[in-house]
């Protein structure tokens, strides 16, 4: 289906985490969460954009910090 071949990625054996910010809708929450939880998949859902560059840089310390990867965009 459709459906099924534009989610491909998240069975690519080198996805991270997938991570979700700035939406509060019930609804889209509920679906992404059905579908990384059929898939196995490490995700985490934040508010803003601060928050989740705070999350990844906290579960990889290769990351530049969260100031500097703001200041490059």
């Amino acid at each position: 289906s459709v459906l099924a071949e534009k989610l491909d990625f998240l069975k690519h054996p080198r996805l991270g985490w997938f991570i979700l910010f700035g939406n509060e809708d019930a609804m889209k929450n509920f679906v992404s969460s059905m579908l990384t939880g059929i898939n196995k998949v490490r995700h985490r859902r934040f508010l803003t954009l601060e928050d989740s560059l705070e999350f990844l840089v906290s579960v990889d310390s290769t990351l530049p910090s969260v100031e500097d990867i703001l200041e490059s965009n």
